[in-house]
């Protein structure tokens, strides 16, 4: 799988890659996640506390969290659910989430393979930053 992380201000061109913005997220969190028989991907919730790190996320209570929150959990899960055979591009992923917490989502990439924790680069076999 190939994560392409986009936060400029450009819109760089990614042919046949899955693009995943606030917009589809917060789609994907009201119409997808929401559903009685949907199954969410198993961590989901915590690696969403790996960037919301003070707050308590819990499976009866995620539903009711903010738009950050509901955002950034529906961009782990579609990431999680399509990671095999496509190339997908974060754009955007601080949207809606409040500043203090725009560095976590680099712990966050990490925690998910989009960086080598070992060398604190880019793990180019699994992503590509833009």
């Amino acid at each position: 799988m190939d994560v392409i992380v986009n936060s400029t201000q450009e819109e760089l061109e990614h042919p046949g890659a899955i693009i995943l913005d606030y917009h589809k997220c917060m789609r994907w969190a009201k119409e997808v996640m929401t559903r009685p028989d949907y199954t969410m991907e198993p961590d989901v919730i915590p690696l969403t506390m790996l960037v919301f790190d003070d707050m308590e996320i819990k499976e009866d209570t995620w539903k009711t969290m903010g738009e950050g929150v509901l955002h950034l959990m529906a961009r782990i899960d579609m990431t999680l659910t399509l990671r095999t055979g496509h190339s997908i591009v974060w754009r955007n992923p601080e949207t809606s989430i409040y500043p203090k917490y725009h560095a976590n989502i680099v712990d966050l990439m990490v925690e998910m393979g989009m960086f080598s924790k070992e060398t604190g680069g880019l793990n180019v076999s699994n992503s590509v930053m833009s």
